[in-house]
């Protein structure tokens, strides 16, 4: 069987729709990676044509890391996402590096540690590298626009980590911030023993 120019056995197998583009590309018989280019491990994008490896592209799928960057990008972009209001609708954004590649937000940020989450340092800024990092919940819950922060000889905490810290219910301490002075509502001891 002969093919015209541009085209090949597997242009003419998968339809002339396809187009291949680069005749490395068509020559290549594994990926970047070491998997090879066949049966059910081949895959075609529908936007030029090009070969995929199913096995890369589940691997990104699995990992954490991606799963963190592809949230990312639906929550600041993607109106339809729950959270696009807290996110794409206060104007974040990504950075176009991160954006475009997720080997480069891989590349800086590292692989996402069990039990973390990507945080935005300041809260009203962009996902960039200067301003993200992995976070545990409670770190997360801790840098919210809700939360309210105290200083008082010099050291800063949430209520609730005041609360903590003297051993009283967080309402308890609520109460004694509308209604004493904040070193008085900071120094007094729990009554309860």
């Amino acid at each position: 069987m002969r093919f015209e120019k541009g085209s090949s056995p597997l242009l003419a197998e998968r339809g002339a729709h396809v187009k291949m583009r680069g005749l490395n590309n068509k020559l290549k018989t594994h990926c970047p990676r070491g998997h090879p280019y066949s049966g059910d491990n081949l895959k075609f994008r529908k936007d030029n044509g090009s070969r995929v490896c199913r096995a890369c592209t589940n691997a990104r799928k699995r990992s954490l890391a991606y799963s963190s960057w592809r949230q990312m990008i639906l929550r600041c972009y993607n109106e339809k996402d729950n959270s696009y209001r807290y996110h794409g609708a206060r104007g974040i954004s990504v950075c176009q590096r991160w954006r475009d590649s997720y080997r480069v937000f891989l590349g800086d940020m590292g692989q996402r540690p069990a039990g973390l989450t990507l945080e935005r340092i300041n809260n009203d800024g962009n996902y960039e590298p200067g301003n993200c990092r992995w976070a545990t919940r409670a770190e997360q819950n801790l840098n919210t626009r809700v939360v309210r922060l105290i200083s008082f000889n010099n050291e800063t905490n949430s209520v609730r980590g005041w609360a903590k810290k003297l051993k009283i219910a967080p309402k308890a301490l609520r109460y004694r911030l509308e209604k004493w002075p904040l070193a008085k509502a900071l120094t007094t001891p729990s009554q309860r023993t």
